[in-house]
């Protein structure tokens, strides 16, 4: 007999309930929508069953719109809930795992990690919280850390540029000199990078670094979490920094044993254009292989509401799953329901997209089926082109950092390279309108963007219905900030509405689509692909000769 997960009760978020806020779980489910709704999280299906796998340990870790609405009603960090916390596990007794076996280094902000058998958990924020999960050991046993010093200069730039990323050096490191914890997002849950620094000259649209120490390098490599090769070049006095994954880095290697040199393509180097590249391939990447069994599983059993011609499904149907991979199988289930359905519709469809920000819309980049479903709407549309609507208020692009915001523009030239008219409307009041496809006296609905569940689909030919998508659509083609006759020119007016400089863009893009990105992301789960970014890197490029 297999055996299921172990739970641990949450009795911190029970006891809150309980004593400090004297209510039932449904009045307690209730407060959680209500609060939810006044911080912008509109849509969570919180009841009385949820509150309950919450305090059974059924639901180990909420999504995250659960865990912003439980911190404002309250009053208390997500971490103090007592949730199981990301990368967390369970502390051997001291007779499994003494001083001995086990390894602990404190970061730079305090957090205190734990690396058993060569794997790395956050264990939590001080030294303390050892002794009250049994682990008994005295201070003494943990070593003091200081501040190491920054001698090629990167914390520093990324503390400037990039506050959300985090940093630390392990202790032992095992060839690590840092340590990067990428930030999560209102959805995706971030992930943890391993750097190893050397110094580098550039030449000839290339950096060539050294190896000069091998053992140390042989152990940074062969680890199989997600590890990057920097180069640092110094000569012109601010340095560069340049970004080569590990695997791909020892690839090269092994084709030339003998050099010990690795050249990394200038256009890796590392700036917001990199840099959010990296989060998202990171994070989705990441989120998908750590599911990777239970989303196989998962999808599988989801695949019966095929036969339906309308569902909407929770994402308590996959409750073990965490949110990349809930992303995942709405994205997947509304693009198979709009192939279905597409030749029904009477007349050339336009469509209507919810991704507001970069990080919704990253899937097109990264996400293997969505390149595939783009080419696919084209091949069904034939050499006409269709048009794709979104609603991006200005406030959404304010709030973006510069990274995010470089994503969206990416996503957008993706589907502008297979043919599709891009428009879009800074009226935030058709944010909340769902992802839908409007071809003459029929619709498609199909939305899993900022939705309450993992997906909704639908067909539909009811007036009322069809008169608001109208209402939508015909705001938007009246009315699109970045119209113009031909796609170079929308994807320049988007640069500038994104707030991004087009030359540097385009400069960009196309040292990009010269070396491919292969190299600097590299995915390992079988669900992403690169070829998304490849392609809208490409025709950026074109789409900067056509305009000059």
């Amino acid at each position: 007999m297999t055996k299921g997960k172990v739970r641990t009760p949450n009795y911190v978020l029970r006891r809150i309930r309980e004593e400090e806020r004297h209510e039932s779980r449904e009045e307690f489910a209730r407060a959680v929508v209500a609060i939810a709704e006044t911080i912008g999280e509109y849509g969570l299906a919180c009841d009385a069953r949820l509150v309950a796998r919450w305090e059974d340990g059924e639901v180990s870790r909420p999504r995250p719109a659960y865990q912003r609405a439980l911190e404002a009603l309250t009053g208390r960090p997500f971490g103090q809930l007592g949730f199981q916390q990301r990368n967390a596990i369970e502390v051997p007794s001291q007779d499994v795992a003494g001083p001995e076996r086990l390894s602990f280094y404190v970061d730079e902000e305090g957090q205190v990690w734990a690396k058993l058998n060569r794997r790395t958990f956050l264990v939590g924020s001080t030294a303390a919280l050892l002794t009250q999960v049994g682990m008994g050991l005295p201070s003494s046993s943990l070593p003091t850390v200081s501040v190491p010093d920054d001698p090629f200069g990167f914390v520093a730039l990324a503390k400037s540029q990039w506050p959300g990323l985090r940093l630390s050096h392990p202790s032992p490191d095992y060839g690590v000199d840092l340590t990067a914890l990428l930030p999560d997002g209102r959805a995706m849950e971030g992930a943890v990078l391993r750097m190893q620094f050397h110094e580098a000259s550039t030449t000839a649209g290339r950096a060539m670094t050294t190896l000069t120490n091998v053992p140390r390098w042989a152990e940074f490599s062969r680890a199989t979490s997600r590890g990057l090769l920097i180069g640092v070049d110094k000569t012109a006095g601010q340095p560069r920094f340049f970004a080569l994954d590990a695997r791909e880095a020892r690839r090269r290697l092994a084709n030339s044993p003998d050099s010990g040199s690795v050249a990394i393509p200038e256009a890796y180097e590392l700036d917001d254009f990199t840099y959010g590249l990296l989060w998202a391939a990171a994070s989705l990447d990441d989120g998908l292989q750590a599911d990777d069994q239970e989303l196989a599983a998962s999808h599988e059993e989801l695949a019966a509401y095929e036969k339906l011609s309308a569902s909407a499904v929770s994402r308590e149907a996959a409750p073990d799953l965490g949110s990349v991979s809930h992303m995942w199988l709405g994205s997947d289930f509304c693009a198979r329901h709009i192939l279905r359905n597409l030749t029904t519709l009477p007349e050339l469809p336009t469509f209507w997209t919810r991704e507001q920000r970069g990080e919704e819309a990253c899937t097109w980049l990264l996400f293997d089926h969505k390149y595939a479903y783009l080419r696919a709407v084209r091949d069904t549309t034939g050499r006409q082109a269709s048009t794709r609507m979104f609603c991006i208020p200005r406030g959404a692009v304010h709030d973006s950092p510069r990274h995010e915001r470089i994503l969206l523009f990416l996503s957008i030239a993706l589907m502008e390279a297979t043919g599709i008219h891009a428009k879009i409307c800074d009226d935030p009041s058709y944010s909340s309108v769902e992802g839908f496809v409007l071809g003459g006296e029929q619709a498609i609905i199909a939305n899993w963007v900022r939705g309450a569940g993992m997906w909704h689909v639908d067909t539909t030919r009811r007036v009322s219905v069809l008169r608001e998508f109208r209402d939508a659509t015909g705001q938007v083609g009246a009315h699109s900030v970045i119209e113009a006759d031909d796609p170079a020119q929308r994807l320049r007016a988007l640069a500038a509405y994104l707030e991004l400089d087009w030359t540097w863009l385009h400069s960009r893009s196309q040292a990009l689509a010269r070396v491919g990105s292969g190299g600097l992301l590299r995915p390992r789960s079988r669900l992403i692909s690169v070829a998304g970014i490849d392609a809208a890197c490409a025709f950026v490029r074109e789409a900067g000769h056509a305009v000059s």
